[in-house]
């Protein structure tokens, strides 16, 4: 393949000539009599939120909310979730993939990644008014025409539901403008050493079509070029001794990401609008983002299967909205469908099967069932060929998701009572496929005397899983903030809830189905009640600072396992967790708008936490249980401030301590002892923004904007936990723009990082995924 090198690639000479050139254009305006647009004006930019379902300003609520704005989503060249991720202090994450991620936020990680039949999310994620958040796979919206990201930070159970246990993510796109013609596209291109090209396209516009309605379409198509290189050869499986030759591909691994979104708004009367959003969005990977660095080199992995994920979604909503005077309502109506497939190498499962019951050598019971049977049961050897082991998992999904949600809100700012109440209704079907395929069965097991056709039709079936997962949930809920004096406010809040999850679980070995050893009914529901209460009082101070007192609960419902087919140590049901948030804060903004600062302390004690189990000493699948209390306690922080000098500075940080409050034991077995660190969560994390504008040449605006992000050390499962160590992340770009157009330089991933993003402890003895290496580009922008 052509690999195309920008006149800016990365040698060493110019990236310091790069890294020199964005900060001389920025300290050369010092010595500038020129005016510089940021001194001009001379404040902080105010952010105002939907947090609290209502619109406030950051520093009037009494609870921790951290917002990105549309502008520095992009100055900073954000366009997925791992480039927000890394700018949210309170955020950890695990990813396998574009589009494959598992976060939490103030570290309320249960340790699932991947798998639909875990139990329901930590954290909700929102698209304006809409949950998308789903159990095992999140969707990863293409960050574009964007109007900010806001990051509720604490349980969110009274407003917000189930799976807000530890915060939410709410992305909140821009709507249509009325009576206002606008537009605009982008091209960019970029390269590193390490991988061939990339290049996006991106154009949104906003188009009046009466006076009282107007259209906003956006649209996009990213396509990031591949960077793990598949070393080829070949692959001898223990045991049976068959060789299987490897796939070999530089820069293997690419993605395409293409989709729009389509808004229009009807101005009905002066007051009552409707908002029609209708967001489709397709993903397609080729090869593995994973590589093994110890045993192959880095970026070097190996696969005998291609490997390929197709991922597609839609979502439309209706948004109504209405003022009645004394109060105001809003509708929210949302229906979701996603349809997506995967095709999974499965041979490291296979060569682990390979082994004996040490898990060191020998013959193990993979290979008694592609060679010839009578001979190795009775002696442990083969006669005669042994078929070709190779195997491989083919999964898919058809989810369909409607939610509904109908709110009321009364009273304003500096009112003696404030109120709000909201009914919510959602429901989600997820029939979902495991089908792992193993053409070289003996045929005794392969030609459907075993089942082995199963219900998809295919010879050659090793294992198979047909699954509906149904989760549906109603509730009311309530708010009212009450003006105890002039300065101090109470806040009352409550939620009731009905929740339900119905498993219709079949699988088997050879394609066939049934009940499972002891008899469980494959198709079980379990239903679920409660209330979820939030208290919290605030003051504000002579200097117009804020403190509060929050106590806030998160939970989850109770679920149904699927069936268990090795053991009844596996539960067939398990209850519902609980995590209750114990937060004091301070928010403080000076009065000419050049500092902001606020932070929280907090304490939450998690109760019968839930979690996903993998053991195969105890059921052939993963299930669900609850494995005791766990504890979280902390410190977050965020600080902007902008200098006389014009540079605007942005710190975040946060200080997690998640552990254990009690042995996690399982079938009699210790699997983890209390003080025990939670998956995936990183003690400490720090985000530093530092951005300034400047006159350039020739009457020209200059931008100059450094990102750096410091992640800690994480551990990869309270169960035998790989240590994986700390990273630094750093993103340089600058600017020089006209009235209608601008140009942008950028280096991502400036220090060439290889970041452990997470270690998989699975059948591969080494699965380390990480973040894209180092990557010079030119962004072009244009607005009509």
């Amino acid at each position: 393949m052509y690999k195309f090198v920008p006149p800016f690639e990365l040698r060493d000479s110019i990236l310091k000539k790069t890294i020199a050139f964005g900060g001389l254009a920025a300290i050369s305006s010092f010595e500038s009599n020129e005016v510089v647009a940021a001194e001009e004006e001379s404040n902080i930019e105010e952010v105002i939120v939907t947090a609290s379902k209502r619109e406030s300003k950051i520093e009037d609520l009494p609870m921790s909310v951290q917002a990105i704005t549309g502008s520095r989503l992009d100055s900073a060249n954000v366009n997925d979730f791992m480039d927000y991720a890394e700018l949210i202090p309170s955020l950890s994450y695990i990813q396998y993939g574009p589009g494959r991620s598992a976060f939490y936020i103030r570290g309320t990680s249960d340790g699932n990644f991947g798998n639909l039949a875990g139990p329901n999310t930590t954290v909700a994620m929102y698209i304006d008014e809409s949950p998308i958040n789903t159990v095992g796979l999140n969707p990863d919206l293409h960050i574009y025409d964007m109007e900010r990201i806001e990051v509720l930070n604490g349980p969110q159970g009274t407003l917000y539901g189930s799976s807000a246990q530890g915060g939410t993510v709410k992305l909140i796109t821009n709507k249509p403008e009325r009576g206002q013609f606008d537009a605009g596209a982008e091209l960019d291109f970029s390269s590193g050493k390490k991988t061939d090209p990339s290049e996006s396209v991106e154009a949104f516009i906003n188009i009046p079509i009466s006076e009282n309605v107007s259209a906003r379409v956006s649209g996009y198509d990213v396509t990031e070029a591949g960077f793990i290189d598949l070393v080829g050869g070949t692959r001898t499986f223990t045991g049976s001794g068959y060789t299987v030759p490897l796939i070999e591909e530089q820069d293997h691994n690419e993605s395409n990401v293409k989709g729009y979104r389509a808004s229009l708004r009807a101005w009905i009367n002066d007051s009552l609008t409707a908002t029609l959003t209708h967001i489709n969005q397709e993903s397609y990977t080729s090869g593995s983002w994973d590589h093994q660095p110890t045993v192959l080199g880095d970026l070097k992995s190996s696969r005998v299967i291609d490997e390929l994920t197709d991922d597609e979604w839609s979502q439309s909503n209706l948004t109504i909205e209405g003022d009645l005077g004394n109060s105001s309502f809003t509708y929210a109506g949302t229906f979701f469908d996603r349809d997506v497939r995967y095709l999974w190498d499965y041979n490291d499962y296979v060569e682990y099967y390979q082994l004996d019951s040490t898990g060191v050598t020998g013959f193990g019971y993979a290979s008694y069932y592609t060679c010839d049977y009578y001979s190795y049961y009775y002696y442990g050897t083969f006669e005669g060929a042994c078929n070709d082991p190779t195997m491989w998992a083919d999964y898919s999904l058809n989810m369909e998701r409607e939610t509904h949600e109908l709110r009321f809100t009364g009273g304003e700012e500096g009112d003696q009572l404030q109120w709000l109440i909201g009914v919510f209704y959602d429901k989600l079907e997820n029939p979902y496929k495991y089908t792992y395929l193993w053409p070289g069965l003996q045929s005794y097991y392969s030609d459907g005397s075993w089942g082995g056709t199963g219900i998809s039709g295919r010879e050659g079936i090793w294992w198979e899983a047909d699954n509906i997962r149904e989760d549906e949930t109603k509730a009311i809920y309530g708010e009212a903030i009450i003006a105890l004096n002039e300065n101090t406010d109470l806040t009352l809040g409550l939620r009731a809830f009905d929740s339900k999850i119905l498993f219709n679980a079949k699988d088997g070995y050879f394609g066939g189905f049934g009940l499972d050893y002891y008899g469980h009914e494959a198709n079980r529901t379990e239903e679920d009640s409660g209330i979820s209460p939030k208290i919290a009082i605030s003051r504000t101070l002579e200097n117009d600072a804020l403190v509060y007192f929050n106590y806030s609960q998160g939970y989850r419902p109770a679920g149904t396992n699927r069936t268990n087919r090795n053991s009844d140590a596996a539960p067939l049901y398990y209850d519902s967790d609980e995590l209750n948030n114990y937060e004091i804060g301070y928010k403080y903004a000076n009065s000419d708008a050049t500092l902001r600062f606020n932070t929280a302390l907090y304490f939450m004690d998690w109760k019968d936490m839930q979690t996903a189990v993998y053991d195969r000493d105890l059921a052939t699948i993963q299930f669900n249980t609850n494995i005791g209390d766990a504890e979280i306690a902390g410190l977050e922080f965020d600080l902007s401030y902008l200098a006389q000098n014009g540079f605007n500075i942005i710190l975040g940080g946060s200080i997690i301590v998640p552990r254990l409050k009690e042995d996690f034991i399982l079938s009699g077995t210790v699997q983890a002892t209390s003080g025990t660190q939670l998956a995936n969560v990183a003690k400490r994390k720090l985000s530093l923004s530092i951005n300034r504008e400047f006159t350039a040449f020739n009457g020209l605006d200059g931008y100059f904007d450094l990102n750096v992000s410091r992640t800690g050390e994480r551990k990869s499962s309270v169960t035998n936990p790989v240590d994986q160590p700390r990273y630094t992340l750093a993103n340089l770009s600058t600017s020089i723009s006209s009235d209608n157009w601008e140009g942008v330089l950028y280096i991502d991933n400036l220090t060439d990082e290889q970041a452990v993003i997470w270690e998989y402890q699975g059948y591969r003895p080494e699965t380390i995924f990480t973040n894209r290496p180092r990557e010079t580009g030119l962004r072009l922008k244009y607005k009509f």
